[in-house]
């Protein structure tokens, strides 16, 4: 009987099941061709062997398809055949883990096909390619021995057929694909979605950053209110207010200064009005005036302190005293006969704040008999010209105008 394709056996159905409910492989085995014959299908798939052994050969490849039909291919030829034969069956045997090994899977031609012997000188080389329905939960292998088997016409052409033309690959050549926008990997490439992705969190980023100031450090006064209380800052006018005039800014620069504006010098830590316009970074006296509280404090000092000295040699005494800016002296000088006139005698005052800014130099006294003289490293010195009578003696007294030393 013919069989038309190949019948699964019942002991192939039983490996099948059992491979199901143990998670096992199913592992072909060998090919065995015979010459019997069967005369019903149930009669075939009762069978463990096939009905007449005559060659056994090996199974040169094993494939399935999407479908999960696996083809078993097996090839000979009759180059050791001793006679000539008529093969009509074909048996495929497969081993589970833990079963025995048997037949899975039987062909019958009916006919049959004839080969001589292989001293004929006539070599037949045959493809013995069976199909069977194995689910795709099941892995299938072969047992292929590549020091006997080589490969057919067929195998190759099949081959080449799942063959692609060569060509030159790129460094992106049959990577991995991600979707993942955070993964650090040179050997995966990034799909559309994750480009997508980036570039939308990009630009959540740039509008959050939007809305943001670089970033620096703060110092104490950073967002504090203006006011005159505790932890509060001093507005820039209130300044004004309180110098009296308009503060232009930092004296020690090249900037333009402008008259009745007050600056600050860095160098002697002073505020300074501005009297005439000008661009010189320095407090010049003719262009700038004091007005720094410490300053005019010192001023108003000036003009309420009183200093005094006394100071006398054999010939002359002086008392000089200062009310403010002004500095008075009062003073004799006496001369006996036994000097002949002129005679000069000095003193030199000792306190610097009582040094005039330029010489005074003055008579006093009995009309130019007695010629007074102070200069600004204080020395005090009086010219007698003349005798009046025997003893020579005058009373003087003048003012000058002081000012301080800076």
């Amino acid at each position: 009987m013919r069989t038309d394709g190949a019948i699964i056996t019942n002991a192939g159905l039983e490996l099948i099941s059992y491979a199901i409910a143990n998670n096992k492989n199913i592992t072909f085995t060998k090919t065995k061709l015979g010459k019997g014959d069967v005369n019903t299908f149930d009669e075939a798939k009762k069978l463990t062997d096939v009905v007449s052994f005559y060659k056994q050969i090996p199974i040169t490849s094993i494939s399935r398809n999407n479908s999960g039909i696996i083809r078993i291919r097996s090839t000979f030829t009759n180059e050791d055949f001793p006679i000539e034969v008529v093969l009509k069956e074909v048996g495929i045997f497969a081993i589970v883990e833990g079963k025995s090994e048997t037949l899975f899977a039987y062909v019958n031609d009916g006919a049959g096909e004839s080969f001589p012997p292989g001293t004929s000188g006539n070599i037949v080389e045959r493809v013995r390619d069976i199909y069977v329905g194995v689910s795709t939960a099941i892995e299938v292998n072969a047992i292929i021995d590549r020091s006997t088997v080589y490969a057919t016409i067929f195998d190759l052409e099949e081959g080449l057929n799942r063959k692609e033309d060569k060509f030159t690959k790129n460094t992106g050549f049959n990577k991995n694909k991600s979707d993942s926008t955070s993964l650090d990997d040179s050997d995966t490439l990034a799909t559309s979605k994750a480009v997508k992705l980036a570039m939308e969190k990009a630009t959540e980023a740039s509008t959050a950053a939007a809305g943001k100031e670089p970033k620096f450090d703060k110092n104490t006064a950073f967002n504090k209110e203006f006011g005159v209380a505790q932890n509060q800052v001093l507005e820039g006018s209130k300044l004004a207010e309180i110098l009296g005039i308009e503060y232009g800014g930092v004296l020690n620069n090249a900037n333009a200064k402008v008259a009745g504006k007050g600056y600050y010098d860095t160098a002697n830590k002073k505020i300074y009005k501005c009297t005439a316009n000008t661009s010189i970074n320095y407090a010049d006296a003719a262009y700038f005036e004091e007005i720094s509280n410490n300053d005019l404090l010192g001023k108003l000092q000036n003009l309420m302190q009183s200093a005094i000295e006394s100071k006398a040699s054999d010939k002359l005494a002086v008392t000089i005293y200062r009310e403010g800016n002004i500095c008075f002296v009062i003073g004799f000088v006496s001369i006996s006969s036994l000097y002949t006139p002129p005679y000069t005698s000095a003193i030199q005052i000792e306190n610097s704040n009582l040094f005039p800014r330029t010489l005074v130099d003055c008579p006093c006294g009995n009309t130019d008999a007695i010629v007074m003289g102070l200069n600004t490293s204080g020395l005090l010195s009086v010219t007698v010209g003349k005798k009046i009578g025997e003893l020579t003696e005058s009373k003087f007294r003048f003012a000058f105008s002081y000012k301080p030393k800076q």
